[in-house]
Formats: C-alpha cells, structure tokens, sequence
C-alpha cells in the first residue's frame, strides 16, 4: 500500500479529478440540461397541437427530450457528488499522513506538477446553477 510520498502524487491526480475534471463535466451536463428545458415551450409550435398523428409523434418526442433532460442534470449532479466524495476522501488521506499532504500540497501548487489536462481551467459556475428537470 502506498504513503508518504507516492501516495501524495496520487491524491494530486484525485484533486485534480475533484477539483477540476469533474466540476467541468457536470458544469457542460447541467448547462446542456438547461438549454434542452428551453426547447420545452417550442413544441405547441413545431407541432402546432394538430391532428392525431401529429399529437403522437409531439407525445414521443417531449418523452425524449424530457428523458434527456432528465439523464443530463441527474448527471451533472452526479459527477458533482463523485467529486465531493474525491475532495472528502483526500481530506481523511492528508489529516493521517504529513508526508502524503506535503506532496500534494507541493505538487498541486507548481503548475509544472500538477496533473491535469488543462491547468487552471476550472468550472465558470460556482456554484454550479441547479439543475432544470422536467416533470
């Protein structure tokens, strides 16, 4: 089992899923959830409330879109969560091992080190706007 050293190496790898990785994807889900509820109002005028096949087919698409809707902000807050939970576990991680928290302090604060795909992008909403869900 690793500590010390080589185990803050890899809590700098989990920060930066917490920290960045997984607010990012939630911020594009539950952005993406938001503009899918948008369309909402639009379908009396795409389908114009006409006869029945046309109310079938009205029906089965704001299913979908409702479905997707849904899958989207539930996703958006799930990744969030997984990402609190990272945060959490790499707290109980630095409160028990000094040398462990002194690599990840020093590898997560020299851009040189820290391990991420795009150093310093991180989320645009803090907090991240709530989800829209449809009913």
């Amino acid at each position: 089992m690793k500590h010390g050293h080589d185990l803050g190496v890899d809590l700098a790898s989990l920060k930066a899923a917490a920290d960045l990785d997984l607010p990012l994807l939630a911020e594009d889900y539950i952005n993406l959830n938001g503009k899918i509820a948008n369309t909402h109002d639009a379908d009396e005028f795409a389908f114009g409330g006409g006869p029945l096949p046309t109310r079938n087919i009205q029906e089965s698409w704001s299913s979908l879109r409702n479905a997707l809707q849904n899958l989207l902000g539930q996703g958006g807050v799930d990744f969030e969560n997984v990402g609190f939970t990272l945060d959490y576990v790499i707290n109980l991680y630095k409160e028990n091992d000094g040398a462990a928290a002194r690599t990840l302090a020093n590898t997560w604060n020299d851009p040189e080190k820290r391990p991420a795909a795009n150093v310093g992008d991180e989320p645009q909403s803090k907090p991240l706007p709530a989800p829209k869900f449809a009913h």
